[in-house]
């Protein structure tokens, strides 16, 4: 009888302990919650700091709760925004405001238990973003190389990660191949512009190439291989985004810069033009559908004299 009513104490024990568990998890969870709701309104008022300490403090509450640490990250991107765009730049500080920035998004991806499509695709648009600015506004090209060219080569990886998430949608992965396709196309022509030669006697004509040595020449056309295969791509997975016909006609203009065989030349050229036609055709059928789609003046207010 006495270990019967010792093990149903036990059992009791065990219930309550489990019961009172689950209810702090619950109480923490709705804390959270609450301190993520006024955060929220504190950094839509322009608050950050502020903000970012109540989202600091819904993570100690329940450190999966997502959109907490979504916004923490946000926090971090408006601080990293306000100091590029400060007339009195702290590089230094600028450069950590933007590593925690990139951490902060990354934890997004990796501290929550399979965060949603959206999160996902957000988060990692966000870290591309800043490597782009770190790229573009914070590291000299020529006196900060290494820097530069591993904030650029990260933000280009960003994109390809993005553009590879199993949910991503076919436009947002055609935005992102030509995007990476631009790149390779502005990388050929900072080669080629070093050695370009205009004839004063057809000014109008297309520059070509004078002398350039054969290390660079392979390299520019290394580029340019590369760059019509994302632009290519990005045709594939959007057949009606305009941009990546464009991207292949301008390809194409650096190419004939260093060829010298005037048959292929010609070839060239006609390629130019074919890919010119396309770009203006998909051009004018997206600007014709987005004025199909806009609603109509005066069409809300049922029209004039109604």
């Amino acid at each position: 009888m006495k270990s019967n009513v010792r093990r149903f104490a036990t059992l009791a024990f065990l219930l309550v302990a489990v019961v009172n568990l689950a209810g702090c998890g619950f109480i923490n969870a709705l804390r959270s919650k609450n301190v993520l709701n006024e955060g929220v309104r504190t950094f839509n008022r322009g608050k950050f700091d502020d903000a970012q300490k109540m989202f600091e403090e819904a993570l100690e509450y329940d450190p999966e709760n997502v959109n907490a640490r979504f916004f923490y990250a946000m926090t971090c991107n408006a601080q990293f925004e306000k100091a590029l765009n400060s007339q009195d730049v702290d590089k230094t500080g600028t450069v950590a405001l933007g590593d925690k920035t990139i951490k902060a998004f990354q934890d997004v991806l990796t501290m929550n238990p399979a965060p949603k499509f959206q999160v996902q695709d957000r988060a990692i648009s966000f870290i591309a973003k800043c490597y782009k600015a770190m790229a573009d506004q914070v590291y000299d090209p020529k006196n900060e190389a290494d820097q530069y060219k591993a904030a650029k080569q990260k933000y280009l990886d960003m994109l390809q990660k993005r553009a590879d998430l199993p949910e991503q949608t076919p436009q947002v992965k055609a935005q992102m191949d030509y995007t990476i396709g631009d790149d390779y196309w502005r990388r050929a022509r900072e080669i080629t512009t070093a050695f370009e030669k205009k004839d004063p006697a057809t000014p109008m004509a297309p520059p070509t190439i004078a002398d350039i040595p054969a290390d660079k020449k392979t390299e520019a056309m290394a580029n340019v291989t590369k760059g019509q295969e994302y632009m290519q791509k990005a045709i594939k997975e959007d057949p009606d985004y305009p941009e990546p016909y464009l991207g292949v006609k301008l390809l194409y203009m650096e190419q004939i810069k260093t060829e010298t065989d005037q048959a292929k030349k010609d070839e060239i050229k006609g390629e130019i033009n074919k890919w010119d036609e396309q770009f203006r055709a998909k051009l004018t059928a997206k600007q014709e559908a987005e004025a199909a789609a806009a609603p109509a003046e005066g069409a809300e207010g049922g029209g004039a004299g109604k």
